[in-house]
């Protein structure tokens, strides 16, 4: 991510860059879609549902 000026590191800590900021709030926003989705319309439960939405962020 540091190659893809994602997120900068400064001594132990990671931060993110403007757009590492914006690419983690994307699969953020992706991931609770795809559980509402899941969840709310395939009704999905337990593990399969994580896995789901997990994989769902991804697209």
């Amino acid at each position: 991510m540091a190659e893809q000026q994602l997120i900068n590191l400064h001594n132990s800590e990671i931060v993110f860059t403007g757009p590492g900021r914006e690419r983690a709030k994307l699969i953020i926003r992706r991931h609770r879609i795809a559980e509402r989705l899941l969840n709310d319309v395939l009704e999905m439960r337990g593990d399969e549902f994580e896995r789901g939405a997990c994989q769902f962020e991804h697209f």
